[in-house]
């Protein structure tokens, strides 16, 4: 998967480059491209990751997923973005979430996750 990241497909590529297309600065081409990955997108859970290009046309993905999409169309834009995870608990249980960061500014981020690990992509 991060192969996918690193290397994004033409469909990928060319949705992050029609989007950003008209937009000036690398603060405002990451906000376009996070509200275009968030933007209606469904929490799915089916304890396997959907690949990039799927989850860019069907629009559904869960904070892995989103987080994996929006860094492969950042870096098809030229834009760096770490990745990180986190956990907390939560009535007992411990659950887990996935958010990126673009020059130190959050995607996804929830309050109360700890973080555990983070990756520059």
């Amino acid at each position: 998967m991060l192969e996918q990241v690193r290397h994004p497909s033409e469909e990928v590529r060319r949705a992050s480059m029609e989007l950003t297309r008209n937009v000036l600065g690398t603060e405002a081409r990451a906000l376009e491209l996070a509200e275009h990955v968030d933007e209606g997108w469904l929490q799915v859970r089916t304890g396997k990751l959907t690949p990039l290009n799927t989850t860019l046309r069907l629009r559904s993905g869960t904070c892995l997923e989103k987080s994996l999409l929006l860094a492969s169309m950042l870096g098809a834009v030229g834009i760096p973005s770490t990745m990180h995870f986190g956990v907390k608990k939560e009535r007992g249980e411990l659950i887990g979430h996935c958010w990126l960061s673009v020059e130190g500014r959050n995607a996804y981020f929830r309050p109360g996750f700890l973080e555990i690990a983070a990756v520059s992509l």
